[in-house]
C-alpha cells in the first residue's frame, strides 16, 4: 500500500530581500489564502474607482501580515512603498511562484 507524507518535503515559510532588507513570509493556510482570495475578488468587483483601491489596500494589508522584517524594524509596505515599480513587480511574481497561483 502507497503511504504519502504531503507535508515532509513542504516549505512553511521563505525569505526574500530588497536592498539590504530581509523578509520572511510564513505562507497561509487554506483557510487563510480563501480569504486572501475573497478581499482580491471582492476589490476587482467594485466598480467605483476608489472602493476598489481602498479594497486592494485592504486586501494586500492581509498579504503583508504574513511578512516579518529581520534584522530591522521597516515594514514591507513602507519598504515597497519606496521601491520601483519594478521592484513592485518583481514583488507580485515571486508571491504568484511561491503561492503557485500561476
Amino acid at each position: 500500500m502507497a503511504k504519502y507524507n504531503l507535508t515532509s518535503s513542504l516549505d512553511k515559510t521563505f525569505t526574500f530581500s530588497i536592498e539590504d532588507k530581509e523578509f520572511l513570509f510564513t505562507k497561509p493556510t487554506v483557510r487563510q489564502a480563501r480569504e486572501m482570495a475573497r478581499l482580491f475578488s471582492a476589490a476587482q468587483k467594485d466598480e467605483d474607482p476608489d472602493m476598489q483601491s481602498q479594497k486592494s489596500q485592504e486586501a494586500m494589508r492581509e498579504v503583508y501580515s504574513f511578512i516579518t522584517s529581520m534584522g530591522h524594524n521597516e515594514s514591507i509596505e513602507d519598504v515597497l512603498d519606496n521601491q520601483t515599480v519594478d521592484v513592485q513587480a518583481a514583488f507580485g511574481e515571486m508571491m504568484k511562484k511561491e503561492l503557485s497561483l500561476e
